[in-house]
């Protein structure tokens, strides 16, 4: 007679277990980044982009009210 099996019940939320997730986190935190930033590149030449949220950043937002003070005169 053999002895009780152990047997491990992994968490799987949509087909992706633990060890996966921590495989590809990496790599989509990078594409995220990437992706976040040419968003808001391509984002910066629009208007209202530029009034609603570039200058309520806290260190560089400076910048840009020098800017559309500029482009309103």
């Amino acid at each position: 007679m053999a002895g009780p099996r152990i047997v491990s019940h992994s968490v799987r939320v949509l087909g992706a277990n633990p060890e996966n997730v921590r495989r590809w986190a990496g790599s989509a935190a990078l594409f995220g980044i990437a992706a976040g930033s040419g968003v808001l590149f391509i984002g910066e030449c629009l208007p209202p982009a530029k009034t609603d949220f570039f200058c309520k950043l806290p260190v560089v937002g400076n910048y840009w009210k020098d800017y559309a003070a500029k482009s309103e005169e």
